[in-house]
């Protein structure tokens, strides 16, 4: 699912995930590990091969201590979301600020990606540095309130 409306740049997207393209993705802009930009991109294949290929991606940090986890909650990934719990990453690693995939999905209002973390076990009560629960970040997003607390 791309993310970008209207015409698209010249581009040809190969089927299978170029693994030199891959790899050298988001080192020249903006010094991102491939992998987060792949997930910025929803780019699910090319994850699922960076993940095949270097499967220390699964809990990489980027400069802000996200993980691919946080990175997928917060752009709303759910397949992605999905396959990084499935390789075994860290539902309860935080980033600088001490907030969770669960915080980033919650305050995005990422219903099913919401009820995915959950219910496989992400930790409801768990308070980043400024104290809020992701019950307190979704704000008034009743339907993620509601969800958080069921």
């Amino acid at each position: 699912h791309n993310r970008h409306v209207g015409p698209q740049p010249d581009q040809q997207q190969p089927d299978v995930p170029d693994r030199e393209v891959a790899a050298t993705m988001g080192k020249k802009k903006d010094n991102r590990p491939p992998i987060f930009v792949a997930i910025d991109k929803g780019q699910d294949e090319l994850v699922e091969e960076l993940l095949k290929d270097e499967p220390g991606n699964r809990d990489l940090r980027n400069t802000d201590g996200w993980t691919p986890l946080i990175a997928a909650a917060y752009c709303g990934e759910h397949d992605i979301v999905e396959l990084l719990l499935r390789v075994g990453a860290d539902i309860k690693a935080t980033c600088r600020d001490g907030d969770t995939a669960l915080h980033y999905a919650s305050a995005q209002g990422h219903l099913d990606i919401i009820e995915l973390l959950a219910k496989k076990g992400a930790p409801l009560e768990l308070k980043d540095k400024d104290g809020e629960t992701p019950y307190n970040v979704a704000g008034k997003n009743l339907k993620v309130r509601k969800l958080i607390q069921e």
